[in-house]
Formats: C-alpha cells, sequence, structure tokens
C-alpha cells in the first residue's frame, strides 16, 4: 500500500499542468488599421482642402485682375475731370442770326475732338466776344460757309460759344473726320503765341460736358487741324500745348 501511495503522488506530479493562456482576438489585431485609415483620410482631407484653398485663391487673383483690365479699359483715355466750371454761352446771347443747317452727328460715333484756332482776334467779356463771333458769321458766310463751322468756340476767359452745336457736323467740308467728330475753335491767332491757362481748362471742361451728355464717347482723340497754305507753322504753338494731353493722337494737316 505504501508503494502504491508513493507512485500515486509520483504520478499526480508528473502530471503537466496547464499553462492559462490568454485567448487571442483576432479583431483586436485589426484595431489598429481603422485609426490608420482614419489618419490617411484625414491626411488627403486636409491635403484636397489646400489645394481648393490654393485653387481659390488663384480664382480671386484672376477675377480681379480681368475686373481692373476691364476698368483701366473703359477708362482708357478718359479726360481727367477739370476744376474749371464749363459756360456755355448760347447762339442766341452772342446775337448769332439764322439757325444751323446742315447733316446731323451720330452721338454714337463722335470719338474725335477737332482743335482749331481761328487765326483772328482775341476777346474775353461777352460783349466783345459776341461782336468777334457776329463777323466772324458774316465772314464765313462769305466764304460759302452757311455759319460759322465750328460746333464751340472758346475765349481767352474760358467761355465756351455755340456755333454748330452739339447736333450737327462742323461745317468742314473738306475733312473727312466731320461725321465723328466735334469741332472747336480757339478764338485768336496760337501759331506763334500760347493760348491762356483759361482756355485749355475750359477745353478740358467742355469735353468732360460732352461726355456727360453722351456727345462724345469716352475712348476719344484729341487732333489739332491745320492749315499749311495759310502758314508753314500753322497753329505750331496750339500743338505744343494741346499734344501734353493724355488723349492727344495727331495733328490734321489740310489746305
Amino acid at each position: 500500500m505504501a508503494g502504491s501511495s508513493s507512485d500515486a503522488q509520483t504520478s499526480i506530479n508528473s502530471q503537466s499542468v496547464p499553462v492559462m493562456i490568454p485567448p487571442t482576438h483576432p479583431e483586436n489585431s485589426d484595431e489598429s488599421t481603422p485609426l490608420l485609415s482614419s489618419s490617411s483620410r484625414a491626411s488627403g482631407t486636409s491635403a484636397c482642402s489646400k489645394h481648393i484653398l490654393e485653387a481659390c485663391a488663384i480664382s480671386v487673383v484672376f477675377i480681379v485682375g480681368i475686373t481692373i483690365g476691364f476698368y483701366l479699359l473703359i477708362i482708357e483715355g478718359e479726360e481727367p475731370p477739370s476744376r474749371f466750371p464749363f459756360d456755355l454761352i448760347e447762339r442766341t446771347e452772342w446775337g448769332a442770326s439764322g439757325q444751323v443747317q446742315g447733316p446731323q452727328l451720330n452721338r454714337t460715333l463722335v470719338d474725335h475732338v477737332l482743335v482749331f484756332h481761328t487765326r483772328g482776334e482775341r476777346c474775353e467779356g461777352s460783349w466783345k466776344c459776341g461782336q468777334v463771333l457776329r463777323s466772324l458769321q458774316r465772314e464765313y458766310r462769305r466764304r460759302n460757309h452757311t455759319d460759322v463751322p465750328h460746333n464751340f468756340l472758346i475765349s481767352d476767359r474760358g467761355q465756351t460759344y455755340e456755333a454748330q452745336g452739339w447736333l450737327y457736323q462742323s461745317d468742314f467740308h473738306e475733312l473727312l473726320e466731320r461725321n465723328v467728330s466735334l469741332a472747336v475753335g480757339f478764338l485768336g491767332n496760337f501759331t506763334a503765341q500760347s493760348p491762356k491757362r483759361s482756355q485749355l481748362e475750359e477745353t478740358r471742361s467742355f469735353i468732360n460736358e460732352a461726355i456727360r451728355r453722351g456727345r462724345l464717347r469716352r475712348n476719344f482723340g484729341v487732333y489739332v487741324v491745320r492749315n499749311l497754305s495759310i502758314h508753314p507753322q500753322d497753329a505750331t504753338a496750339l500743338i505744343n500745348a494741346v499734344k501734353l494731353w493724355p488723349n492727344w493722337r495727331r495733328v490734321i494737316e489740310y489746305s
């Protein structure tokens, strides 16, 4: 019996004790995968957002550039505002006789400002200028014009006198530009002597007024017209004064 007991003890001791290994959960090994995927998605989303912001910024710059470009095109050649007041003396005020006759201007086509000088007497006050204009009217009619051929004339004092006016073409038949132009005459001779500042400023005010009334396009050009058959240097001082303007184009010569 003693031997049996010893054998039994030995048998018990010799039995292997099972080792308890925690169960493996396969799903736990995959828990890191969604985290990595989320991080990748977040990184991708951040990159996309960055690209979208860059694209938006470029688009805004592009749109602003186009807007500025269109604005510059619109104002290109536009005469800077003049602080000199526009002072219009109508035909009835200076004592013009008769009514204006001739073809009318197409206001949508007028983009020329033709600047002349009358090569005659200068004047300042409205009474004296009225005398000068009535004398000019008689003289031009003797030369087979229907009236004073200019649309408007400007005095030393800086007053604008209506002749053909806003509606009608000038009476300079020899000029091809007459159907797209407003003809402005400086009262006086400006071959050697420069116009007064008031005369120049009033002309700029006249241009602004013509644009405001819709009688002159914003992309207009300024031209000085001279007659070389009268003098080889005709209107030289006038040209030198006007060619400094931003809308200056060129000299038109005729005889």
